[in-house]
C-alpha cells in the first residue's frame, strides 16, 4: 500500500511538474495589436505586377485554409482586384530584398503600416495594413506544400501572431513556427485559439 500511495504521489508530481510547460508550449504568442478593423473581413489583393500570380493558386489555399481549418474560425477574407483600400497586399521580391547577405535565404516578411502609410510595429500599436513579401529566390522552386505553409504562416503574422520558436512558446505544431522545425504547414487550432484572444 506504501508503494502504491508513494508512485501515485510521483505521477501527480511529475504531471503538476510537467503542466505549465504543456501548457506554454500550446500557447501561440501574439504581438498585443492586431488589425484595427478586426480580421472578420479581410480584404487582400495580389500584385500581379511582381509575378505573385505564380503564387496565386497557394495564396487561395492558405486563405482557405485560415478560413476554413476544420474548426471555427474568426478569419474571413476577401480578394480585390486593385490595392486600393485593402488589408493585406502579396507581393514577390528577390532575395536582395530581404537580406544583402546571398547566403541568408528569408522565406517570407510581413510589414505593418498605419492610416498614414507609415511603417508600425504590431507590439506598439493596432494597423491598418500589412503587405507580405513572398521571397521568389527561395520558394519558386520549393515543395508546393511548404510554399503554402510560408505564405499561410506569413498570413499569420498579418493577422497579428507571433513566432513561437522561442523558448518560452516553442510549439513544433502550430503554423507559426519557422520552417525549419515546424511540424506542420497548415492552420492548427492553437493558431486560431490565438486570433479568439487578440481580436
Amino acid at each position: 500500500m506504501k508503494k502504491e500511495k508513494k508512485l501515485f504521489t510521483m505521477v501527480i508530481f511529475t504531471i503538476l511538474l510537467l503542466m505549465p510547460k504543456t501548457i506554454q508550449a500550446a500557447t501561440v504568442p501574439v504581438y498585443g495589436y492586431g488589425y484595427a478593423k478586426g480580421i472578420s473581413r479581410v480584404s487582400y489583393w495580389i500584385d500581379y505586377s511582381s509575378g505573385t500570380g505564380f503564387y496565386e493558386y497557394l495564396i487561395i489555399n492558405a486563405e482557405h485554409n485560415w478560413e476554413n481549418p476544420g474548426w471555427t474560425s474568426p478569419v474571413n477574407m476577401v480578394a480585390a482586384s486593385s490595392n486600393a483600400g485593402t488589408m493585406l497586399d502579396i507581393y514577390t521580391k528577390p532575395n536582395s530584398f530581404f537580406t544583402s547577405n546571398e547566403n541568408v535565404k528569408v522565406l517570407g516578411l510581413t510589414e505593418y503600416f498605419n492610416n498614414s502609410g507609415n511603417l508600425v510595429y504590431p507590439e506598439d500599436q493596432t494597423y491598418a495594413f500589412t503587405r507580405i513579401h513572398i521571397n521568389d529566390d527561395t520558394n519558386h522552386n520549393r515543395n508546393a506544400t511548404e510554399v503554402q505553409g510560408t505564405i499561410a504562416h506569413e498570413m499569420g503574422h498579418a493577422f497579428g501572431l507571433a513566432h513561437v520558436d522561442d523558448a518560452v512558446s516553442y510549439n513544433k505544431e502550430s503554423i507559426m513556427g519557422q520552417s525549419w522545425y515546424r511540424t506542420v504547414q497548415t492552420v492548427q487550432p492553437c493558431d486560431t485559439d490565438a486570433l479568439y484572444r487578440l481580436y
